[in-house]
């Protein structure tokens, strides 16, 4: 994977990865571009500290870090995204019907029938809130080339 200067910013050199999952990947660094961030700010298929997973668009400008995740299909909660989450880092998913912000949430679980208390046992979990659609993309420059 690897960046452009034009749209749509990302290409997958390897064919290792579905149309869709580029595309949304192209969709992110779009978006990151129109909210401040410059090309330079962006890398695609970063590695996490200590190896521990890969994020699939990483940006960061003064001061302001994102990790990004595309999901083509159902969201699942991969490592490049889930422990940057739990780190209280921003974290995005990008979807094919939106963008959502990853993190975490303390939910209270009912005690198992088994357990010898009845106490309320509290969890950290992940969870998303969808924040907005996918960006519309205006291609109007490439009209007539």
């Amino acid at each position: 994977m690897t960046l452009t200067d034009t749209f749509p910013y990302v290409t997958d050199a390897s064919n290792a990865e579905s149309d869709t999952h580029v595309r949304l990947k192209g969709m992110a660094v779009y978006w990151l571009l129109t909210h401040g961030f410059k090309l330079d700010d962006i890398t695609a298929e970063r590695s996490l500290p200590s190896n521990k997973g890969r994020t699939d668009i990483y940006a960061e400008s003064d001061g302001q870090t994102v990790f990004i995740e595309c999901e083509a299909g159902e969201i699942q909660f991969s490592r490049g995204g889930s422990i940057p989450a739990k780190n209280g880092e921003e974290v995005l998913i990008f979807a094919e019907d939106g963008i959502y912000r990853l993190h975490t949430e303390v939910r209270e679980l009912e005690p198992s029938p088994l357990s010898p208390t009845d106490e309320t046992i509290e969890r950290e979990m992940l969870t998303t809130t969808r924040i907005s659609d996918l960006p519309l993309i205006d291609l109007s420059a490439y009209k007539g080339r």
